[in-house]
């Protein structure tokens, strides 16, 4: 029984790691199941057996992206809160940098997310409430905390629009 649940869990953890590669390099829309479950080496009915739908394996693998399924999530983005509002805001900045930009040889999450921003799919919900979201609010409340009190929130916001503009100009201007 035990082998089994291995079996089980190798299978899934197999067809979501193809699919992480393949939905990156073809978007949704133009990734099918066979072809996922043919590079795998599992049968077709696999993905509705684990995931239930394309959908939701799609899903899956955004949420493995960004970090919200995975146990890497936390360390891919990492804060220090202990400092004052500077050193938060530094820390929020490279936290940022380094997911947007990446450390590992995988460009795929890049690739899954960028898609994600020019083609969304009902997976961008979930990224926007689960990663995007939770992060724009810490860095809302130290830029808050950095303006003071008398700072507008259209104000606020815009710096933080800019602060992550900014980050994120290095991930789409790489190749220039």
């Amino acid at each position: 029984m035990v082998n089994q649940e291995n079996e089980h869990i190798k299978t899934r953890e197999r067809i979501l790691a193809i699919a992480c590669e393949v939905f990156a390099k073809r978007g949704f829309r133009n990734t099918t199941v066979r072809d996922i479950c043919q590079q795998a080496g599992v049968n077709v009915a696999s993905v509705n057996y684990y995931f239930s739908s394309k959908e939701k394996l799609y899903e899956e693998v955004c949420k493995y992206a960004c970090g919200i399924s995975s146990q890497d999530g936390d360390q891919r983005f990492k804060l220090d809160s202990s400092g004052n509002p500077e050193e938060q805001l530094k820390s929020f900045v490279q936290a940022l940098l380094t997911n947007v930009l990446g450390n590992e040889p995988s460009s795929w999450r890049h690739m899954i997310m960028s898609r994600e921003m020019v083609q969304p799919t009902n997976a961008l919900s979930i990224i926007v409430r689960e990663m995007i979201k939770p992060r724009f609010q810490q860095l809302y409340s130290i830029v808050q905390e950095l303006l003071g009190k008398k700072a507008s929130d259209e104000t606020v916001r815009r710096c933080c629009f800019s602060i992550t503009g900014q980050c994120l100009y290095y991930r789409f201007a790489q190749p220039v």
